[in-house]
């Protein structure tokens, strides 16, 4: 019981942080530059995170999720040696990025996600009805497009986010998105 009130109120306290963002993934930017100009507030290091910048951390702790979430699901049901090889290292690696972002929020007071976004949940869904060569295909590209997403979200936070943490966040996890986007493509030529 305590468990669903708690996951509650986190959906909730999600919902209201995208409704006041104006319901888009990441719309804050001129809204928090707007605030800070009638605060006075120019040091980048708010005791509360932007409401753009807790947009950008709210989509990327659902983009590591999601990452987790199919390579963990690759683990189980991949018969491929390399794709298995390839989903312990997807999770090794977000596993750590998700928990230096998780890092970043509590000090900023945010509340990131603990569960996969609905959107994610329903690629997962749709990977689980998969089997041999057709899984490893399906699970190798929801990890191309999912990246892909991963890098643009990256790109923007290293531009538009304010909070300095966080754009440092975003420049180190591009570079390891790239990376992971390098190796799913050759992942995937190699299983053609």
């Amino acid at each position: 019981m305590k468990k669903c009130i708690y996951l509650a109120i986190l959906l909730f306290l999600k919902g209201v942080v995208i409704s006041c963002s104006g319901g888009s993934s990441y719309s804050g930017a001129a809204q928090d530059s707007a605030a800070n100009k009638q605060t006075g507030n120019f040091d980048n290091k708010p005791q509360y995170a932007l409401q753009g910048d807790t947009s950008f951390a709210i989509d990327a702790a659902g983009n590591e999720l999601a990452e987790m979430a199919l390579a963990n699901l690759a683990l189980q049901q991949s018969n491929d040696s390399t794709v298995k090889e390839f989903a312990q290292f997807m999770i090794d690696d977000h596993s750590k990025v998700y928990k230096e972002l998780q890092d970043i929020a509590l000090e900023k007071k945010m509340i990131l996600p603990v569960v996969l976004p609905t959107e994610h949940q329903k690629k997962i869904d749709d990977l689980k009805t998969k089997t041999g060569a057709e899984f490893n295909l399906v699970y190798v590209g929801s990890v191309l497009e999912l990246h892909k997403e991963a890098l643009l979200l990256m790109e923007i936070g290293k531009k538009d986010v304010h909070d300095v943490e966080l754009q440092s966040f975003a420049e180190r996890t591009y570079v390891t998105v790239r990376d992971h986007l390098a190796r799913a493509l050759d992942l995937q030529q190699s299983l053609k």
